[in-house]
Protein backbone atom coordinates (compact mmCIF):
# COMPACT_ATOMS: atom_id res chain seq x y z
CA UNK A 1 0.00 0.00 0.00
CA UNK A 2 1.54 3.16 -0.88
CA UNK A 3 1.72 5.97 1.55
CA UNK A 4 -0.68 8.93 1.24
CA UNK A 5 0.87 12.12 0.63
CA UNK A 6 -0.87 15.12 2.60
CA UNK A 7 -0.47 18.53 0.94
CA UNK A 8 1.16 21.55 2.87
CA UNK A 9 -0.82 24.35 1.72
CA UNK A 10 -0.42 28.15 2.27
CA UNK A 11 -2.80 30.50 1.54
CA UNK A 12 -1.97 33.77 -0.04
CA UNK A 13 -4.02 36.62 -0.50
CA UNK A 14 -3.59 39.02 -3.30
CA UNK A 15 -3.25 42.22 -1.18
CA UNK A 16 0.15 40.66 0.02
CA UNK A 17 1.83 41.07 -3.09
CA UNK A 18 0.68 44.98 -3.17
CA UNK A 19 3.86 47.06 -3.67
CA UNK A 20 4.18 49.96 -0.95
CA UNK A 21 7.05 51.20 1.09
CA UNK A 22 5.85 48.98 4.26
CA UNK A 23 7.13 48.39 7.35
CA UNK A 24 6.67 44.76 8.29
CA UNK A 25 6.42 42.53 11.39
CA UNK A 26 7.55 38.90 11.46
CA UNK A 27 7.14 37.13 14.31
CA UNK A 28 7.71 33.32 15.01
CA UNK A 29 6.13 31.33 17.85
CA UNK A 30 8.60 28.56 19.21
CA UNK A 31 7.53 26.71 22.32
CA UNK A 32 6.57 29.51 24.84
CA UNK A 33 8.43 32.12 23.38
CA UNK A 34 8.49 34.66 20.78
CA UNK A 35 10.75 35.94 18.22
CA UNK A 36 10.44 39.07 16.50
CA UNK A 37 11.74 41.08 13.37
CA UNK A 38 10.99 44.37 12.38
CA UNK A 39 11.82 45.13 8.68
CA UNK A 40 11.27 47.92 5.97
CA UNK A 41 10.32 47.85 1.95
CA UNK A 42 11.71 49.98 -0.31
CA UNK A 43 15.48 48.59 -2.45
CA UNK A 44 18.22 50.77 -1.43
CA UNK A 45 19.30 50.78 -5.14
CA UNK A 46 16.66 49.94 -7.70
CA UNK A 47 13.32 51.94 -8.00
CA UNK A 48 11.05 49.54 -6.00
CA UNK A 49 9.01 48.78 -3.22
CA UNK A 50 8.01 45.31 -3.30
CA UNK A 51 5.76 43.44 -0.64
CA UNK A 52 7.32 42.03 2.48
CA UNK A 53 6.30 38.65 1.19
CA UNK A 54 8.80 38.40 -0.98
CA UNK A 55 11.70 39.17 1.52
CA UNK A 56 10.31 36.68 3.91
CA UNK A 57 12.00 33.53 2.27
CA UNK A 58 15.24 35.25 2.28
CA UNK A 59 14.91 35.99 5.49
CA UNK A 60 14.56 32.46 6.59
CA UNK A 61 17.11 30.94 4.42
CA UNK A 62 20.00 29.14 5.75
CA UNK A 63 22.66 30.12 3.43
CA UNK A 64 25.80 31.27 5.59
CA UNK A 65 26.57 34.25 2.27
CA UNK A 66 23.24 35.60 2.77
CA UNK A 67 22.90 39.25 4.13
CA UNK A 68 19.39 39.02 3.70
CA UNK A 69 18.57 36.49 6.37
CA UNK A 70 18.46 37.62 9.71
CA UNK A 71 15.06 35.65 11.02
CA UNK A 72 17.32 32.35 10.60
CA UNK A 73 20.68 33.69 11.76
CA UNK A 74 18.77 35.79 14.81
CA UNK A 75 17.01 32.43 15.53
CA UNK A 76 20.33 30.31 15.01
CA UNK A 77 22.34 32.83 17.59
CA UNK A 78 19.95 32.52 20.49
CA UNK A 79 19.40 29.08 20.12
CA UNK A 80 23.14 28.39 20.24
CA UNK A 81 23.12 26.64 17.03
CA UNK A 82 25.50 27.50 13.99
CA UNK A 83 24.74 27.26 10.19
CA UNK A 84 26.06 23.98 10.30
CA UNK A 85 23.25 22.95 12.88
CA UNK A 86 20.63 23.32 9.34
CA UNK A 87 18.70 20.71 10.06
CA UNK A 88 18.14 21.56 13.62
CA UNK A 89 17.22 24.66 12.86
CA UNK A 90 14.48 23.49 10.55
CA UNK A 91 13.16 21.22 12.99
CA UNK A 92 12.72 24.55 15.34
CA UNK A 93 11.22 26.50 12.30
CA UNK A 94 8.96 23.24 11.79
CA UNK A 95 7.58 23.18 15.27
CA UNK A 96 6.91 27.32 14.65
CA UNK A 97 4.30 29.32 14.08
CA UNK A 98 5.45 32.72 11.45
CA UNK A 99 3.02 35.36 11.36
CA UNK A 100 3.74 38.57 9.13
CA UNK A 101 1.90 41.69 9.44
CA UNK A 102 2.61 44.32 7.13
CA UNK A 103 1.70 48.19 7.42
CA UNK A 104 2.06 49.73 4.03
CA UNK A 105 2.87 53.11 4.64
CA UNK A 106 3.24 55.12 1.35
CA UNK A 107 2.02 53.71 -2.04
CA UNK A 108 4.22 52.96 -4.27
CA UNK A 109 2.78 52.86 -8.08
CA UNK A 110 4.71 51.78 -11.29
CA UNK A 111 3.24 53.91 -13.52
CA UNK A 112 3.36 57.45 -12.27
CA UNK A 113 6.39 60.55 -12.82
CA UNK A 114 7.27 59.52 -9.05
CA UNK A 115 8.03 55.89 -9.74
CA UNK A 116 10.94 56.88 -11.75
CA UNK A 117 12.20 59.26 -9.58
CA UNK A 118 14.98 58.50 -7.64
CA UNK A 119 15.02 60.88 -5.35
CA UNK A 120 11.10 60.63 -4.41
CA UNK A 121 12.09 56.78 -4.19
CA UNK A 122 15.12 57.30 -1.37
CA UNK A 123 12.49 59.72 0.61
CA UNK A 124 9.89 57.02 0.45
CA UNK A 125 12.54 54.73 2.10
CA UNK A 126 13.64 57.38 4.82
CA UNK A 127 10.19 57.50 5.92
CA UNK A 128 9.72 53.87 6.47
CA UNK A 129 13.39 53.36 7.47
CA UNK A 130 12.96 55.96 10.80
CA UNK A 131 9.28 53.97 11.46
CA UNK A 132 11.16 50.67 11.28
CA UNK A 133 14.06 51.53 13.63
CA UNK A 134 11.82 53.38 16.32
CA UNK A 135 9.77 50.91 15.87
CA UNK A 136 12.16 48.52 16.70
CA UNK A 137 13.72 50.38 19.32
CA UNK A 138 10.26 50.59 20.84
CA UNK A 139 10.28 46.94 21.04
CA UNK A 140 13.39 46.67 22.93
CA UNK A 141 11.96 48.99 25.37
CA UNK A 142 8.87 47.63 25.98
CA UNK A 143 10.74 43.54 26.05
CA UNK A 144 9.00 40.93 28.41
CA UNK A 145 9.61 37.29 27.66
CA UNK A 146 10.37 37.86 23.94
CA UNK A 147 13.42 38.06 22.12
CA UNK A 148 14.48 40.85 18.92
CA UNK A 149 16.01 39.50 16.07
CA UNK A 150 17.17 42.07 14.10
CA UNK A 151 20.52 43.02 14.27
CA UNK A 152 22.51 45.98 16.49
CA UNK A 153 18.59 47.26 17.61
CA UNK A 154 20.71 48.44 20.63
CA UNK A 155 22.38 50.92 18.29
CA UNK A 156 19.37 52.39 17.50
CA UNK A 157 19.19 56.36 19.20
CA UNK A 158 16.03 56.24 21.65
CA UNK A 159 15.30 60.09 20.44
CA UNK A 160 14.11 58.43 17.26
CA UNK A 161 11.37 57.04 19.12
CA UNK A 162 10.65 60.72 20.73
CA UNK A 163 11.24 61.97 17.03
CA UNK A 164 7.85 59.96 15.90
CA UNK A 165 5.55 59.65 18.77
CA UNK A 166 3.08 61.70 17.43
CA UNK A 167 3.06 59.78 13.95
CA UNK A 168 0.35 57.70 13.16
CA UNK A 169 1.77 55.42 11.31
CA UNK A 170 4.24 54.96 14.34
CA UNK A 171 1.71 54.89 16.77
CA UNK A 172 -0.43 52.03 14.89
CA UNK A 173 2.35 49.85 14.62
CA UNK A 174 3.16 49.84 18.30
CA UNK A 175 -0.25 49.82 19.24
CA UNK A 176 0.04 46.28 17.40
CA UNK A 177 3.00 45.39 18.43
CA UNK A 178 1.97 45.58 21.79
CA UNK A 179 -1.43 43.72 21.12
CA UNK A 180 1.39 41.10 19.79
CA UNK A 181 3.00 40.95 23.25
CA UNK A 182 0.18 40.47 25.18
CA UNK A 183 -0.71 37.94 23.33
CA UNK A 184 -0.85 34.28 24.09
CA UNK A 185 -2.25 32.54 21.21
CA UNK A 186 -0.43 33.59 17.86
CA UNK A 187 -3.74 33.39 16.73
CA UNK A 188 -5.30 36.31 18.74
CA UNK A 189 -4.56 39.33 16.81
CA UNK A 190 -6.38 38.75 13.79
Amino acid sequence: MKETIKPISIEIKGKTLESAYSVYIVVVYYGSKKYFYIGQTGDTKAISARSPFYRISAHLSYYAKSSQNQIFEGMADLLGKTYSDRESMENILKESTIQIHSFPVIAFSYKTKEANDLDTHHNHRKIVLKIEKAAIKWLAKHKKEHFILNKNYNKIPQNCVDVLSEDSHFIQITQFLQKLIDSENPLETK
